[in-house]
């Protein structure tokens, strides 16, 4: 019986505390005018994982609005056996510009992994929607820019032809918006980085851990200059400067992702046995692909449905250009090249499919995407700028220059006018905060040298390159997920792992169905 009243007291207390940890918090009000508000989930929650929903009312609100501004904001809590535990919260900060937070009813079991997997469900972890995307309230989309290259995929178009069509569409998309009263101009980086500095002051507390991935990263940079009093520690995956011009990158980028494939096959014993001159016979392709373009179906959409594509020189360096951002696919691009050179298609069914489903990928906002990039980028380059990038690039892969000088003609910037977010957005961030940096070595939109140089100008960098991926390392390699684990547990010392002593690297895809000497490809 004494042991029974000594027992009630404690559960007592359990069940207070974990009734405590469950509640609602209150809405709060700060004096720039933001609100963070909170609400029902709109996806079923589970009583073991307290999660809160709520709404962030901005205070950087566009002008002629006929709504304000709200972004939805989901707050997994720690596992409830976790309650008395105080750690630091980690904010995610997603990519694109223009890529929503899947915070759905389907992606919610997606962030619960995450949570179990990086944080050991020992910490908090907030996502939200970035303005403009998935679930914020105004959201904008371009669907005449994807409807216009779902119609034409299966016609035979120069690159030129198509890029007047999508300018055509994205000309329609900009009226649109504009008629609706939408201001494009509210959609930057300083915006959404004030957004964050809300949110982080609406929640409370002065140790907020961020992860960036892909434009994450840029925000990150931009609120680690902003709000540094608010950061503990930050990881940096796959970086995107604010100092990078989107608008004179392409050519370079492009140039030294196709460098660093030709390389690693050369010095892949199996890859060079079987494609002994991949350049040349990059080369070859394209020439085939001016004169034969490809015809073929790709299964797209939950019910893989065959959709028709005609895999023309553009469209092929799209693929080759989006396979790159998978660590599955880059093994199997030179056979995907050699296949070209021998008119065959089989090769190309999957990475099509994946270029196809990008195009449809409602996720995804065209319309953010290019008022945050045509904001953030310096748009007093000029197109002899744009053509000594191209010079560079082509020196190496000459069949590059008419499809590069044709993005110069159709630059979305200049159809699509926005205000500049400034000369001052646009200087290199350096940091005294402990930061982890992540790259990929096959990396073709944001390459490892930018992820590096970043690095440097941080007193606290952790850098690390893996051999064996392209965009986006965290969820790629195992490697570094344990990386980040330690690195959370510990910032201020530079996370070591076993795993750092295995030998990465692409293993190439040789399985072909033809010989390499046989013209025919049979």
């Amino acid at each position: 019986m004494k042991k029974l009243f000594l027992i009630l007291p404690v559960l007592c207390i359990l069940l207070v505390a974990g009734l405590l940890y469950r509640e609602l918090p209150h809405p709060v009000q700060l004096d720039n005018g933001a609100q963070l508000t909170w609400t029902e989930c709109w996806f079923k929650t589970d009583w073991k994982q307290p999660t809160f929903c709520g709404y962030l009312t901005v205070s950087a609100q566009p002008k002629h609005a006929a709504k304000p501004t709200r972004l939805p904001v989901v707050w997994f809590k720690r596992s409830l056996w976790q309650w008395w535990r105080t750690p630091s919260p980690v904010l995610f900060l997603n990519g694109g510009p223009g890529g929503s937070a899947w915070l759905t009813a389907d992606g919610i079991a997606m962030w619960r992994d995450w949570q179990q997997h990086y944080t050991q469900d020992q910490r908090d972890l907030i996502v939200y929607d970035q303005r403009g995307v998935g679930l914020s309230q105004p959201a904008i989309a371009c669907p005449e820019f994807s409807a216009s290259a779902m119609a034409n995929l299966d016609r035979d178009l120069s690159g030129k032809q198509e890029l007047n069509l999508l300018q055509t569409a994205l000309q329609q998309c900009y009226q649109r918006l504009q008629a609706d009263n939408i201001d494009l101009s509210a959609f930057n980086t300083p915006n959404n980085t004030q957004d964050v500095g809300d949110l982080m002051a609406s929640i409370g507390g002065q140790q907020w851990n961020l992860y960036g991935v892909s434009y994450g990263t840029r925000l990150a940079l931009s609120i680690l200059r902003t709000y540094p009093e608010y950061i503990r520690s930050t990881v940096l995956d796959s970086v995107y400067p604010p100092e990078k011009n989107a608008i004179l990158a392409p050519p370079l980028l492009f140039d030294s992702a196709l460098t660093r494939l030709f390389k690693s096959c050369e010095q892949h014993q199996a890859c060079r046995e079987t494609f002994p001159d991949l350049p040349t016979a990059f080369l070859e392709a394209l020439g085939q692909l001016a004169t034969q373009p490809l015809s073929t179906v790709v299964p797209v959409g939950e019910t893989s449905e065959l959709t028709p594509i005609v895999i023309t020189q553009a469209r092929f360096l799209y693929i080759l250009f989006q396979s790159l951002y998978s660590r599955e696919l880059i093994g199997d691009l030179p056979r995907m090249i050699e296949s070209v050179r021998h008119a065959e298609s089989d090769a190309l069914v999957i990475p099509a499919a994946i270029f196809v489903e990008m195009l449809t990928d409602d996720s995804f906002s065209d319309a953010v995407n290019l008022s945050v990039d045509c904001a953030d980028s310096d748009k007093q380059v000029t197109e002899a700028d744009f053509l000594a990038q191209l010079s560079t690039a082509q020196q190496q892969n000459p069949n590059l220059a008419s499809f590069f000088a044709a993005q110069w003609q159709h630059r979305p910037c200049a159809i699509w006018p926005v205000a500049d977010s400034g000369a001052d957005f646009r200087q290199p961030v350096s940091s005294d905060i402990p930061s982890l940096f992540l790259a990929g070595a096959y990396d073709p939109v944001t390459p490892p040298n930018w992820t590096k140089e970043t690095a440097a100008r941080f007193s606290q960098s952790y850098f690390f390159l893996f051999d064996d991926i392209g965009h986006g390392v965290l969820g790629s390699q195992a490697c570094a997920d344990r990386l980040m684990i330690h690195f959370l547990a510990n910032p201020t010392e530079k996370p070591v792992d076993e795993c750092l002593k295995l030998p990465l690297e692409i293993e190439f895809n040789v399985d072909v169905a033809y010989s390499i000497d046989d013209e025919h490809g049979h």
